[in-house]
């Protein structure tokens, strides 16, 4: 069958590899003998890795080191590749003696291999077989060409084979017959008829295309075959061959096929033989005109025939050096995988190597310097000492492992050949270089070799165990038979290859190794192994041969007599010199030599025998060893004699050997002679001088074998047999035999089992011991099976134990407690103390026997019925439970059936089934979903009463009865008590209902409760928590507390760190009992009296925000912290211009709630009183609102006092009157800095050019009002309740703070500074003011802003000058301002060269003129007015917009009286501040408490609020109209 070479190489396994200790490395066979040959015996080959400071150093001198190496063609190695190649040069030379030359057709685009191609045809039976059978197409699937349906490769291929092969193999097939009928035509002798190994066909060439386009140059080889021969034809036909020496020489010539001379223009003649032929009468027939020189069949024949020169390596031309040579193989590397050399891996050169190996159509060609003699070229190792060594030096020298000196060691045989055997006992060297191998081959006489690896790239190994030597070979010989014809030796020549894959597939085992620098290889003894080199590199080889080789190359001798090889050396000669100097051989090989030399002289003494039959008589001594060895080489089968040989009278020089006598000659025996080395009864002696060497041994082996072959009452004792062995151990006998072995195991088994003996004969814990499990770490009692079964061991032992009569005697006891054990357990198991008697005595035997596990179940089922009957016989305040009673029937159920067990069974399963039901039934009212009634679980209560059995569950449903009973009592007390529960108290107490299992009415009540609660919570949160506040609703609702008010930063960590732990506690303020007014009284003191000082600790001066930064940006101060806020900072941000006056300003910390209106809260409380529950927040709500209607009566109060009215006056009639005179002195109307007040209208402003007298009270507010107005400032700023009374007093605070500052005097036409820094005091100001103000206001600027200036500071008793005065009024004036400006769409920041600033005559707002986009020409002396300042383009003049503002507000005034019902416009502003906020005092004395008051004081806030919505629409409505 073919295969397909062309696969993925897959490695082998891996050899072992061997890592010795210093120790084993000192003796190489020693170790290799003990530790390496098990293992190598099944694998063929390992690895040896020396310790790691064994590095020998390389001796070899590289200048003068030269050699001639091999030249190895890759695709020539490989035993299949080989066979096509030898195929292909033998078609082409049939062709080119035929005179064509052969061309490989192309098929598919690849060259046709028509190796495979013939061997498939052949395969398929030939080619008349597969064209009639038609399996063309079969044959093209198997060459790997595709199945096209446009493509006929069968078709093809039958052409192709006809054409080129088909010849071929006609003139291969008849070759043979030709031959035989050439010589006799050549004797001049007739012909008989010739036989053709096989029928061929009729071909009617004629008809058969493919043939007749063949246009050969010459005959093929059926040519050479004549036409055949009736019998009885005699006469010219009968001459073959024309005899041109004789006179009868005729002038014509005649065909060598027909005998005819006819058609003499269709002959041809042979230039070589001048023999002529007729076209027609070849084989194919040859057509048209014949081209060039022809020779005929028999001239082809006969040079086809020349033999081929047998295969091998050729020497390169050119010597090399090591560095040349490296250089070579290094670019050759190199430029080969187009990469460094590192770079490449040893798999991938190894898959290269195989692939190149099967590839016929690449030719790799590489050079190896193989087999380089160590004597002349010199060794890697060490040889010679210098005159002073080193102690490196002297220890590679004298090193075992020196390769020099390991075959001429003292175990090694080899000393005793004689000569220095290149190879063997001379190392070779080895230079290799990529690619370059050593084929399947095993060493001279199947010795073991070593190989060490010096220096340069890794060297890869294939090895294959002895065992598989035969199988190799056939796998070889199948592959390649052609090879194997031509040289049956072939593998003793070392020049062939075969795939690793390829002998795994056919079963035979092969490992692989890559030896490194430094590293050993070891084959066995006719182990199989090949090889290649990874790249450059160098190593070294020789053969060794320890005492366990002597079998081996007996063996070897045997297998080259018949291959008729020749011999290194005489293995007769090694023997009887080993014989010959017995002393100075160790124990071992001498043992060896001893069966070989039995061996031998057996064989001698048969063979010597065999020649008197054959009638050999004569003899001679003869002294083979001082001839040499080809004088002394069988002629038959190439063996060296030396024992003995035979001679002959008829052949000179020749000599065979005795198993081949009969090979010499045809002569009698008479005429032959025996040549002898020793006689017959010199060879006995020489065994008698290797056994006096081994008596010792001997006789110590026999008395071992006597001792180990011993039975009964002759057998050693255990004292015995260790002096034995102690004897072998001192004569050194242990490492020569496995007999030392087998009694030393024998000894350690005899004490183990002796121990054994004793440890059961003393009743210690018995532990099952085997002789395979002694290590058993869980001590288990000896059966009695097991004990029967150690005597049976014992009487096998080779060894005598003397307590072995003890086992028999406790083997006795253990059969009579058994017997014993089965008559008690046929009784009932009531007898429990006789079970427990015979139990104690099975303990004292300490044995496992299976009735003591019998008796234990049937006291175990005495004590059960015991217990079950003292469960059964309790009283009704100690029942048993369920559990109890179904741990006793799960417990009886797993013992064995008996009558009696099985009727208290049947009792307890009674009692249980009663039980579990009621128990089954508990458990489901407590886990039902939804719960049952009270009613129905009381019921099952009354019905479980009388069960015999002890019932958890119930018990626990009559408990969870009872509590519900309790749950229910306090739940209706609770609900029914005045006043109201606490709403924590109906929470725990709803909790605690729902772990209940009982369905409770009342839970639904107490839940809509809370739920009730929870809703009003969540209402009054919406109204006064803030969105993301930390505060919560309880916290808002009630006052603050001491240090609550601080800001972060006034805090030092230690007071945090105490605030963080005093958290607020609202039970502080609300006990149990909710007794909230005299408490919440008490807190709200105590924050008036705590914001007192805080405001008192503060320092309004320093303007320092909560946020911790300081910067020039405008800051508001909390009116009630004094504390400062930026306005980024502030609520402010989110609200009201930067730059707007504020009134009353309250800071975020101070503000904590939403604030709502007094009418939500009234809405909470009327909600809170439907709620039949009490808690913390509803009461805090009350109590706010008690306190802010209490402010609110007091505010009211207080604006109802004379002085507030008469100061309301006052400031009326100063307003007006400072506003007439500042619009006389302008002649235009000013627009007052105050703010306008309720109480000051424009109906007392007298029109301008008329000069009233206006009457101002003389009235000032005392020091009590101003207490009184400012404690109801501060306590109304400090409620979380929005009041309308509170804006009226924040606006009479401010006027009269600016009563007290300046009079109301309306201050002169100043304009605000613009925002100054240093860097722009020099900056030039535009305004419109004149020259003198603004240079007067420069200079003061100026002044002011001087880098370096310093205030002189005066005594405290130095008055101030007029200018330092004014100077200081204007610096408390202007005060900080930014560098921004005021314009709508943002300041533009412009740099200090174009900060240009005018300020607006209208709202007093600066600008920088590049962010108005004006320029300084365009200013003009008039105010400059702000576009959010200037009028509508279709407005009014301002004297007439005053007008129309005064016909805005009459015109309101009559529309508020129409609506309301008024007379007048006094009526009407009475409405709007006295009557709306004060038209029913008695809402300020509600009750709060009660319901009904509460819900008519809502409806008059209700009437309030309309009013006032109706006012605002009227307003809007107006405001629209003249929009």
């Amino acid at each position: 069958m073919v295969e397909d070479d062309h696969i993925k190489f897959i490695q082998p396994p891996e050899a072992p590899i061997f890592t010795p200790t210093e120790e084993e490395f000192e003796d190489p066979i020693s170790y290799i003998a003990n530790v390496v040959k098990p293992v190598i015996d099944k694998t063929g080959i390992c690895k040896i890795q020396p310790p790691s400071d064994w590095r020998p150093s390389f001796a070899i001198d590289v200048e003068n080191f030269r050699f001639q190496p091999r030249v190895q063609r890759i695709n020539e190695l490989e035993a299949t590749t080989r066979v096509k190649l030898n195929f292909l040069r033998k078609l082409t030379k049939f062709w080119e003696l035929q005179g064509a030359v052969l061309k490989v057709p192309l098929v598919n685009r690849a060259p046709l291999d028509l190796y495979k191609l013939q061997k498939l045809v052949q395969v398929a039976g030939g080619y008349e077989a597969v064209t009639d059978r038609e399996k063309w197409s079969r044959i093209a699937i198997k060459m790997d060409l595709p199945d096209l349906p446009n493509k006929c490769y069968g078709s093809i291929l039958k052409s192709h084979y006809a054409k080129y092969l088909y010849p071929y193999e006609h003139f291969e097939g008849n070759l043979s017959c030709s031959s035989k009928v050439s010589e006799k035509v050549l004797d001049n002798k007739p012909a008989a008829p010739l036989k053709s190994p096989k029928k061929e066909p009729d071909i009617d060439y004629n008809t058969n295309s493919e043939m007749r386009k063949l246009q050969f140059y010459g005959a093929g080889y059926k040519a050479a075959l004549p036409t055949t021969i009736k019998a009885g034809e005699k006469g010219e036909n009968d001459r073959c061959m024309r005899d041109r020496t004789k006179a009868s020489y005729l002038e014509s010539d005649i065909c060598r096929t027909c005998g005819l001379t006819e058609n003499e223009e269709e002959m041809l003649t042979c230039c070589n033989c001048d023999e002529v032929y007729h076209k027609y009468c070849l084989f194919p027939r040859v057509e048209g005109i014949v081209k060039g020189l022809w020779r005929c069949p028999k001239c082809v024949a006969k040079e086809y025939k020349k033999p081929a020169d047998v295969f091998g390596f050729d020497t390169a031309p050119d010597f090399y050096c090591l560095a040349s040579f490296g250089a070579m193989a290094d670019k050759f590397k190199e430029n080969y995988f187009q990469k460094s050399i590192g770079e490449v891996s040893c798999a991938e050169v190894e898959e290269e190597f195989w692939k190149l190996t099967s590839n016929i159509n690449e030719t790799v060609t590489v050079h190896y310097g193989a087999d380089i003699h160590a004597l002349t070229n010199g060794s890697g190792f060490p040889t010679k000492l210098s005159d002073r060594p080193t102690f490196e030096e002297e220890k590679y020298v004298k090193s075992k492992w020196n390769l020099n000196r390991l075959p001429v060691d003292e175990g090694s045989v080899l000393r005793f050949v004689s000569g220095d055997v290149s190879g063997m006992k001379v190392p070779w060297c080895y230079v290799g270089m990529c690619f370059s191998c050593f084929c399947w081959h095993i060493e001279d006489h199947w010795s073991y070799s070593i190989n060490f690896h010096h220096w340069g790239e890794p060297k890869t190994w294939y090895g294959v165990p002895s065992s598989h030597a035969d199988t190799l070979e056939e796998v070889m010989k199948g592959r390649a038979p052609e090879l194997f014809e031509q040289s049956p030796d072939l593998l003793h020549h070392i020049t062939t290859i075969m795939n690793p894959n390829m002998l795994m597939a056919n079963n035979v085992p092969v490992v692989r190794t890559d030896q490194c620098a430094g590293e050993f290889i070891i084959t066995a003894p006719r182990a199989f192994h090949a090889g290649f080199n990874q790249g450059y590199n160098f190593a070294e080889a020789v053969n060794f041969c320890p005492a366990d080789w002597l079998p081996m190359g007996r063996a070897c001798i045997s297998n080259y007599k018949k291959v008729k090889r020749n011999c290194v050396f005489s293995h007769e000669e090694l023997i009887c010199k080993m014989a010959a100097d017995a002393q100075s051989l160790s124990l071992q090989v001498a043992l060896e030599a001893h069966k070989e030399l039995l061996i031998l002289v057996d064989q001698e003494r048969r063979l010597r025998k065999k020649l008197l039959e054959h009638g050999i008589t004569q003899a001679a001594r003869e002294k083979f060893e001082m001839k040499a060895d080809d004088e002394r080489q069988c002629c038959y089968c190439k063996t060296t004699c030396f024992l003995s040989a035979i001679v002959c009278q008829c052949r000179a020089g020749a000599i065979v050997c005795l198993e081949h006598a009969s090979e010499l000659c045809h002569c009698p025996g008479s005429k032959k002679c025996l040549l002898f080395r020793y006689t017959l009864d010199e060879l006995p002696a020489m065994i008698r001088g290797l056994g006096s060497r081994v008596s010792g041994f001997q006789k110590w082996k026999t008395a071992a074998k006597k001792a180990y072959s011993a039975k009964g009452t002759d057998r050693l004792t255990l004292v015995e047999l260790k002096s034995l062995l102690s004897e072998g151990k001192e004569a050194g006998y242990q490492q020569h035999t496995s007999l030392y072995g087998n009694l030393q195991r024998a000894a350690k088994e005899t004490e183990r089992y002796s121990s054994l003996v004793r440890e059961t004969c003393n009743r210690r814990v018995r532990v099952r011991r085997t002789t395979d499990q002694l290590a058993k770490s869980v001590a288990k009692r000896l059966s009695l099976s097991e004990v029967v079964s150690l005597v049976e061991q014992l009487q096998d032992l080779i060894c005598q134990i003397k307590d072995a009569d003890m086992l028999q005697d406790l083997v006795s006891k253990a059969q009579q407690f058994m017997e014993d054990t089965r008559s008690a357990l046929l009784k009932s198991p009531s007898n429990l103390q006789a079970l427990i008697d015979l139990q104690d005595v099975g303990i004292s035997l300490d044995l496992d026997l299976p009735e003591i596990g019998d008796l234990n179940r049937a006291i175990e089922q005495g004590k059960w019925l015991k217990e079950v009957s003292d469960v059964l016989e309790r009283e009704e305040d100690e029942l048993a439970t369920v559990e109890e009673l179904e741990s006793l029937v799960t417990r009886g159920n797993a013992f064995s059936p008996h009558p009696e067990i099985e009727k208290v069974l049947t009792e307890m399963n009674q009692i249980l089934t009663v039980g579990q039901s009621w128990e089954d039934k508990a458990t489901v009212c407590l886990q039902a979903n939804p719960k049952h009634t009270l009613s129905a679980i009381e019921a099952l209560l009354s019905e479980s009463e009388g069960v015999k059995v002890y019932l958890s569950n119930m018990e626990a449903l009559r408990e969870q009865t009872q509590r519900s009973m309790d749950w229910i009592g306090k739940a209706e007390s609770l609900l029914k008590s005045i006043p109201h529960p606490a709403l924590e108290q109906l929470k725990n107490h709803a909790s605690k209902a729902r772990t209940l299992p009982v369905r409770l009415d009342l839970l639904d009540k107490v839940n809509v409760v809370i739920e009730e609660a929870s809703d009003w919570k969540h209402v009054a949160c919406k109204h006064f928590v803030k969105y993301q506040s930390e505060a919560n609703l309880l916290e808002v609702l009630l006052p603050r507390f001491t240090n609550m008010f601080l800001p972060k930063r006034h805090l030092q960590k230690k007071q945090q760190r105490v605030l963080k732990e005093e958290k607020f506690d609202s039970n502080s303020l609300i006990d149990n009992a909710f007794s909230t007014t005299d408490m919440y009284e008490k807190a709200a003191q105590a924050e008036l009296a705590n914001v007192a000082d805080l405001r008192l600790s503060s320092d309004p001066t320093t303007q320092l925000c909560v946020c911790g930064v300081k910067s020039a940006a405008k800051m508001f101060m909390c009116v009630v912290c004094k504390h400062w806020q930026h306005y980024k900072c502030s609520d402010l941000s989110r609200n009201q211009n930067e730059r707007s006056e504020v009134e009353g300003f309250v800071c975020s910390e101070c503000v904590r709630s939403k604030r709502p209106k007094l009418k939500v809260i009234l809405q909470l409380l009327v909600s809170l009183r439907k709620i039949p529950a009490r808690f913390l927040e509803g009461e805090a709500l009350q109590s706010l609102t008690e306190r802010a209607l209490k402010w609110q009566e007091q505010t009211k109060c207080f604006l109802g006092r004379t002085t507030f009215s008469s100061l309301c006056k006052k400031f009326t009639a100063l307003k007006s009157k400072n506003l007439y005179w500042a619009e006389q002195e302008d002649d235009e109307p000013v627009k007052s800095p105050f703010l306008d007040h309720d109480y000051i209208t424009s109906s007392v402003i007298l029109p301008k050019k008329e000069h009233p007298t206006f009457d101002i009270p003389d009235l000032e507010p005392d020091d009590e009002f101003c207490e009184t107005l400012d404690a109801l400032l501060l306590e109304g700023r400090l409620l979380e309740v929005t009041m309308d009374e509170l804006p009226v007093l924040d606006k009479f605070k401010f006027t009269l703070t600016r009563y007290k500052l300046d009079g109301l005097a309306v201050p002169r036409k100043q304009r605000r500074k613009p925002p100054v820094r240093e860097s722009l005091m020099q900056e030039p100001v535009i305004t419109s003011t004149t020259g003198e103000v603004m240079s007067e206001l420069s200079r003061k600027r100026k002044t002011r802003s001087s880098k370096g200036a310093k205030k002189r500071k005066k005594a405290p008793n130095e008055p101030k000058s007029s200018v330092e005065e004014d100077e200081a009024v204007e610096e408390e004036q202007w005060g900080d301002y930014d560098e921004l400006c005021a314009a709508a769409n943002g300041c533009l920041k412009p740099d200090d060269e174009s900060l240009c600033w005018v300020q607006c005559g209208s709202c007093e707002k600066w600008f920088h003129l590049a962010c108005i986009g004006v320029l300084t020409k365009q200013l003009t002396d008039d105010d400059y007015t702000c576009d959010s300042c200037k009028p509508p383009v279709d407005g009014l003049s301002s004297p007439d917009a005053d007008k129309e503002l005064s016909a805005f507000d009459k015109e309101f005034d009559n529309r508020v009286a129409d609506h309301f019902g008024f007379s007048d416009s006094v009526n009407v502003d009475r409405y709007s501040t006295d009557y709306i906020l004060c038209e029913d005092r008695s809402i300020n004395s509600t009750d709060l408490s009660d319901g009904k008051q509460l819900e008519d004081a809502l409806d008059k806030y209700s009437i309030i609020e309309g009013k006032i919505h109706s006012l605002d629409g009227i307003h809007q409505s107006m405001s629209m109209e003249c929009t």
